[in-house]
């Protein structure tokens, strides 16, 4: 019963996540809009006008599969990765914080104008402004929070958490390589492998498996002696592919380079 409700929680949160992702660009354009037209806040307003048409125009220009919803082109150009991908999530959370900021603004200046009516008792209905605005910022958050702290559990377990699926040492023992699953996979999405020596440097590549978790079965190390090796992804949905890992004997120099 409990692994039910935790799945539907979890699906429904995507389904809500993919939804708002889907609206709030178009919500946060009108939004702006008729601030403008009002003129209020005219500079917040004007660079959200800015960041809605820029996240138009960035779902439509390099589109890796077209025919896709946002939050599947979202998720194929960080996947890439690339500087679009990393500047179009940056512009969502930009709307996301920006779209909270209006709501409770409009909100707050409603109460506001209700409450400023009748000079003789102006001092007292500042009080209950005060009030209604601390108890809405409060329910604002209370009713944010789970949904923010649900989805950054699932972003971390699905997303970012590293799981070691193979170590290889080199015949002699010198040189070793790790290879990472980050995340989980997901229906909308492939899995992603991050390989390493013993320096910062790496590599992150996609393997298409058709959801399922990548294990040992998905990654081949061969050595070429201690200081070479290639490194072949294997997935159900996709051709093999080769990575070609080298180490110089003299400076330690780690290099990785995809074989097309």
């Amino acid at each position: 019963m409990l692994d039910y409700i935790s799945s539907v929680a979890y699906f429904g949160s995507i389904a809500v996540t993919m939804m708002f992702i889907q609206i709030l660009p178009l919500v946060s354009l009108v939004i702006a809009l008729t601030q403008l037209f009002f003129k209020v806040r005219v500079k917040t307003s004007f660079l959200t006008v800015l960041t809605a048409i820029f996240i138009k125009v960035g779902h439509d220009r390099g589109v890796l599969e077209k025919g896709q919803i946002e939050i599947g082109r979202l998720i194929d150009h960080i996947y890439a990765p690339s500087l679009l991908g990393y500047t179009l999530l940056l512009s969502y959370i930009y709307l996301f914080f920006w779209f909270i900021y209006s709501l409770v603004w409009w909100l707050r200046k409603y109460i506001e104008n209700r409450f400023k009516e009748g000079n003789d008792r102006k001092y007292k209905d500042q009080a209950k402004v005060n009030r209604k605005r601390k108890v809405l910022v409060f329910f604002c958050i209370l009713a944010f929070l789970p949904f923010i702290l649900f989805t950054g559990y699932y972003s971390h377990q699905y997303y970012l958490q590293k799981t070691l699926i193979v170590e290889s040492h080199s015949p002699r023992n010198i040189n070793k390589i790790e290879v990472f699953e980050s995340g989980k996979p997901t229906f909308i999405g492939p899995s992603t492998i991050e390989a390493r020596g013993h320096s910062f440097v790496y590599i992150k590549r996609p393997v298409f498996n058709d959801g399922d978790a990548l294990s040992s079965r998905n990654v081949l190390v061969i050595w070429q002696g201690d200081y070479r090796a290639t490194i072949i992804l294997q997935g159900k949905g996709q051709e093999d592919e080769k990575i070609q890992f080298m180490i110089s004997p003299q400076t330690g120099e780690e290099t990785f380079k995809v074989l097309r």
